[in-house]
């Protein structure tokens, strides 16, 4: 799918389902270099949402090794900063958290007002213990020769290994453990380069 034609199909997907006294919450999960976040990114500015990344949650290494093959970001903490503000409706704020540096950087505040729409990009988040959270689920798939290049080109020879060798056999382990792809009220793959 194209990225223009995926923004249309989303849109029309969504529209019909958007609350006028809540928060719409969009969960969008994926293999690795699917394009979630800049998917994400585009269709926020289409339906004029919020987007919250896991990434943002991510454990300290320190504290992820143990906890790599459930689900590597830190679901207490995404809780009680994010889903509890949802439900709640109230604005949420949360401390960014940075893989490159390991530590937290600065706090990100949302405005949350009914109607509204919130995009929830990144890997794991389809997880079994969250899905009552959210109101549509999205799924996006990549051709693993695609997501290879995207990978290379994104991170470089170098520091692409770490996809190869964990990431990415742990992402398949949680996309196969929970069958995530049934769950999902949508799936589908860009075939484009995404900028």
């Amino acid at each position: 799918m194209r990225l223009e034609e995926a923004l249309s199909y989303m849109e029309n997907c969504i529209k019909p389902l958007l609350k006028h006294d809540g928060i719409f919450v969009l969960a969008i999960d994926g293999r690795c270099a699917a394009g979630k976040t800049t998917f994400a990114k585009y269709l926020a500015k289409r339906l004029s949402a919020a987007v919250i990344a896991t990434d943002d949650f991510f454990l300290p290494q320190s504290q992820s090794e143990n906890k790599l093959r459930d689900c590597p970001f830190d679901k207490e903490r995404f809780m009680k900063e994010v889903l509890l503000p949802l439900k709640e409706q109230t604005s949420l704020c949360y401390h960014r958290f940075d893989c490159h540096t390991q530590s937290f950087v600065e706090a990100r505040h949302i405005e949350l007002h009914n109607g509204g729409i919130v995009i929830i990009e990144g890997a794991y988040v389809l997880h079994p213990s969250l899905h009552a959270d959210w109101d549509f689920r999205l799924f996006m798939d990549i051709d693993k020769q695609l997501q290879k290049e995207r990978i290379f080109l994104r991170n470089g020879q170098s520091n692409a290994l770490p996809f190869f060798e964990k990431w990415i056999p742990l992402e398949e382990e949680y996309i196969k453990r929970y069958d995530i792809m049934k769950h999902c009220d949508s799936c589908f793959c860009l075939h484009e380069e995404l900028v």
